[in-house]
């Protein structure tokens, strides 16, 4: 699974489609793209809606 999350935001993302992540997001460098699901930060509502 992949995840994505803005680097000075608080939540992550699941699906690529989600609304709020930038079509650029692999070479965005506020973004970061991981196979790693990151334990500080909340599953963004967008994404928890699309699942």
């Amino acid at each position: 699974m992949t995840y994505y999350w803005k680097t000075d935001g608080d939540t992550y993302h699941l699906d690529k489609s989600c609304q709020l992540i930038p079509d650029n997001v692999e070479t965005n460098p506020e973004w970061v793209v991981s196979n790693i699901q990151p334990t500080t930060k909340e599953q963004c509502n967008h994404c928890k809606n699309l699942d």
